[in-house]
């Protein structure tokens, strides 16, 4: 079989969830790892989905790990 699928699910904010986001590539180009392609869309998903409902992560929290290493890190080191 040569089709695959990515994906990411994660949990918003990591220590209180609100949101559960569950983010599906179909027959991604790229890549196959849902860490490297579904995780940033995850993030900004997340990020754009507590905004509107004008949520705030708590202290400490950030997506800048997912984004700047492409993997699933909801929480910056």
């Amino acid at each position: 079989h040569d089709k695959v699928v990515a994906s990411f699910m994660g949990f918003v904010p990591a220590y209180s969830p609100q949101l559960a986001i569950l983010v599906t590539i179909d027959e991604p180009k790229v890549s196959s790892w849902g860490g490297t392609l579904a995780a940033p869309v995850f993030a900004e998903v997340a990020r754009e989905s507590l905004n509107y409902l004008k949520m705030r992560l708590p202290e400490g929290d950030s997506f800048k790990a997912m984004e700047r290493r492409g993997n699933a890190i909801a929480r910056a080191d």
